[in-house]
């Protein structure tokens, strides 16, 4: 069996949200959906996504970026918990203070090439 072949499936993942939400669990239900925006990625890009997500790792323009890059791959909720978090981090002191880049901070560098890195 291969990474791949243990990935779930985007529509998998939406059947799932449908259930959480016809059994009263809109909050599993927006967390399946995203999941299945994020299935749709390599698995390396998902990693990423996720450690920018650590406080402290990512500056405020490198949160924005993500969730410019993830609106350009047909990832909007998953962009906008992006950008959310990107707020509630400016508001609690949790952005990345240093000038050194975070890892979203070369998204726009990526998105020339095609490829977040």
């Amino acid at each position: 069996m291969s990474l791949p072949d243990a990935r779930p499936r985007p529509d998998e993942l939406e059947r799932q949200a449908i259930i959480a939400a016809e059994h009263g669990n809109p909050a599993l239900a927006a967390a399946l959906r995203r999941t299945a925006e994020l299935a749709r990625l390599p698995w390396p890009e998902t990693g990423r996504v996720r450690d920018a997500l650590c406080p402290h790792r990512s500056t405020e323009g490198g949160l924005t970026a993500l969730a410019a890059w993830l609106d350009a791959r047909g990832c909007p909720l998953t962009a906008a918990l992006i950008r959310d978090t990107r707020d509630l981090y400016a508001r609690e002191g949790l952005l990345r203070a240093d000038g050194f880049p975070g890892l979203t901070e070369v998204a726009g560098s990526g998105a020339r090439n095609g490829r977040y890195i």
